[in-house]
Formats: C-alpha cells, sequence, structure tokens
C-alpha cells in the first residue's frame, strides 16, 4: 500500500494554522500575566490593613522563617510591616534631603527609581515562580516582607545596604511562605540580580563616558 502525498499546500495550511495558534497562545500569556503584574501593587497596598504586632517582627528579625510558617497570622502582618518601612523610609530620604539643602527633584527621583525597583523585582519574582493563586500570593508575601530594610535607605550607601539585606530576608521568607530552599534561592538570585546587573552595567557605562569626556576636555 502506497501511502498518499499531502499536497503542498494543505501542509502549509497546517503549518500557518500552527503558527497562529502558537501566536494566539503567546499573546494570551502575556495579557494574562501583564494583568497579574498590574493587580499586585493593588494587592500589595491592602496589606497595609493588617496591623504589626511587636513579638510577630521580633521573632520575625531573628527567625524569619520559622516566624511566617509557625506563627499565625504572621505572614499578613510581617508583610504589612514591610510595605510601611518601605514607604517610611522613601519619605524619611526626602525629608533627609530638604532638611540639608538637597535637591528635592533628586531626593524624588532616587525614591521613584527605588519603588520602581521594587516593583521589578517583585514582577520577576512573579514570573520565574510560574505557579497558581497561591504561589503567587506568597511571594507577593515574602517580598513585601523583605522590603523592611528600606526604612534606613535616605542615602545611597544606606540603600545598598538594604537591598543586600532584603535579598537576604526575602529568600527566608520564600521559604518560610513554604517555597522550598532551593526554589527560593534560585527566585531571589534571578530577581535581585537582574537587578544588580543592570544597575553595575549603567553605572560601568556612566564611568566610562565621564572618563572620556574628561580625558577629551584635556586635549
Amino acid at each position: 500500500m502506497v501511502a498518499r502525498r499531502m499536497p503542498s499546500h494543505d501542509r502549509s495550511s497546517i503549518s500557518s494554522s500552527r503558527v497562529g495558534s502558537a501566536l494566539a497562545a503567546w499573546f494570551l500569556s502575556w495579557r494574562l500575566l501583564l494583568a497579574q503584574a498590574l493587580s499586585l501593587p493593588v494587592r500589595a497596598a491592602r496589606a497595609l490593613r493588617y496591623s504589626p504586632r511587636p513579638g510577630v517582627l521580633s521573632l520575625f528579625l531573628r527567625a524569619p522563617e520559622r516566624s511566617l510558617a509557625s506563627v499565625e497570622g504572621a505572614s499578613a502582618r510581617v508583610a504589612a510591616f514591610g510595605v510601611r518601612a518601605f514607604i517610611a523610609g522613601m519619605l524619611g530620604l526626602f525629608a533627609l534631603a530638604v532638611s540639608t539643602g538637597g535637591d528635592p527633584a533628586v531626593a524624588g527621583t532616587q525614591a521613584v527609581t527605588s519603588a520602581v525597583w521594587a516593583l521589578a523585582r517583585l514582577g520577576m519574582l512573579v514570573f520565574f515562580a510560574r505557579g497558581g493563586r497561591d504561589t503567587r500570593s506568597a511571594v507577593l508575601t515574602a517580598w513585601a516582607a523583605g522590603l523592611f530594610p528600606y526604612l534606613i535607605g535616605v542615602t545611597a550607601g544606606l540603600r545598598l545596604a538594604a537591598f543586600i539585606v532584603s535579598a537576604i530576608y526575602t529568600e527566608a521568607a520564600l521559604v518560610g511562605v513554604g517555597i522550598d530552599r532551593r526554589r527560593s534561592l534560585s527566585l531571589v538570585a534571578q530577581a535581585f540580580g537582574a537587578q544588580a546587573i543592570i544597575v553595575g552595567l549603567a553605572w560601568g557605562v556612566r564611568a566610562v563616558l565621564t572618563l572620556i569626556i574628561s580625558v577629551g576636555a584635556t586635549l
């Protein structure tokens, strides 16, 4: 029995159909991801309705994994504390600039930049986590809890320190809300590492351009 060859125009139609289906699936996936990303800041703001408790916060600072995993209601309260601490730190940055005669516009830009990067890290954590609603909720809680070091981020040096400490506590918080250690380390490395690489490259390009300008001015 001889197999019949499929006409070339039929094969083209099938290929076109597959490409169209793939593009439609890709578009739908990114639309859903964008909708979820846009809803995350709103959900983070809702966390502010919880009142932090000193005992819960003290335990979180000493043992973040254990506090989130074993204390009832700790995750919501710690997340609220983290968001409030971040807001307070950015307000402190602006207040320090005004009180010391600095440029309020520069301070405002730095505060907005820190907020944008924080939201970008949240988006990357959610994207790389690739889970359902429960996973997204856990990631959101860990991200918010890890923001508290920015309470002291009123200078560039302190914001760098806050970034490092935030990465450590975010990873611990991810474990505390149920994500395994290996996965949590990977998520934090991807989200915080991406920011570190991009900012480092930007500073490197800026340094090179400054050097070229200064050398050109001496010629």
